[in-house]
């Protein structure tokens, strides 16, 4: 009997590229090995920045205080800071975002 790895799986490649979409956020306690509220929607902005970036999402930072965010750090390009933007204000629990992202590079992605 052979044991098909995931790396032989077809499926397993697309599966790298972006992160499921986090739970809506519980708001009456923290989830297990977070301190906090904010620490559940920091994990939850931070897969919305992942999947925003394709994973390069290294060189941004996110602040959470209650329901608002700070974006700040270095993208690639202005369409890249515009869809870190929408997809952390599409994040539930999210209730303002001040995108403080700068850019190298285009306006666009390539």
């Amino acid at each position: 009997m052979s044991v098909r790895r995931p790396a032989d799986d077809p499926r397993f490649e697309a599966s790298l590229h972006r992160l499921p979409e986090p739970a809506p956020i519980c708001t009456d306690e923290p989830f297990v090995g977070n301190e906090s509220i904010d620490e559940n929607l920091e994990e939850a902005v931070r897969v919305a920045l992942w999947n925003a970036t394709d994973g390069r999402c290294e060189g941004i930072e996110a602040k959470v205080f209650g329901g608002s965010i700070v974006l700040s750090g270095t993208v690639g390009s202005a369409d890249i800071a515009s869809q870190c933007d929408e997809q952390v204000r599409a994040v539930a629990g999210v209730t303002s975002v001040n995108n403080l992202l700068s850019w190298n590079g285009s306006n666009s992605v390539a």
